[in-house]
């Protein structure tokens, strides 16, 4: 499951992630009635799918924070991370931007001192982090540098 802007409000959306071969990205919308990707292409303008900004594209990790929000991670996109992983900060105040490891061993926290290799994301719960919100929503003066 993923989430991202859509290009025609601005809205953040949840479903399933594909990109066409003309280089647009889509998500399949979660209620979507229409299930079949290989027809997908007949149905983009339809109610089921929205043309997204993949930069603000995020992978849903399966770990809650604190208040049982589950978090979502940037994934790369083109090479390039995306900017729609959530933001957190644990308890002793530390800014952390959950992204996709690029090895692909898995999701890290990002923050201004290093990272933490987010096998332990589950671990993180004991951490008791909260989600501020999607990275990319942040003012440029409360990234901490991190992104």
């Amino acid at each position: 499951m993923h989430r991202a802007k859509t290009i025609k409000t601005g809205r953040w959306c949840k479903g399933y992630h594909f990109k066409l071969v003309d280089g647009k990205h889509y998500m399949m919308l979660e209620d979507a009635t229409t299930c079949n990707f290989a027809h997908a292409f007949k149905y983009i303008h339809e109610e089921s799918f929205a043309g997204i900004d993949p930069d603000t594209l995020a992978q849903k990790t399966g770990v809650p924070d604190k208040n049982k929000t589950i978090i979502y991670g940037s994934i790369p996109i083109n090479g390039i991370m995306s900017k729609g992983g959530d933001k957190t900060v644990s308890v002793d105040g530390t800014i952390f931007y959950i992204e996709w490891e690029r090895g692909g061993l898995g999701f890290i926290g990002r923050s201004k001192s290093g990272i933490v290799q987010l096998s332990y994301l589950t671990e993180l719960t004991k951490y008791n982090i909260e989600i501020l919100g999607p990275a990319c929503d942040a003012k440029k003066n409360e990234t901490d540098g991190a992104i």
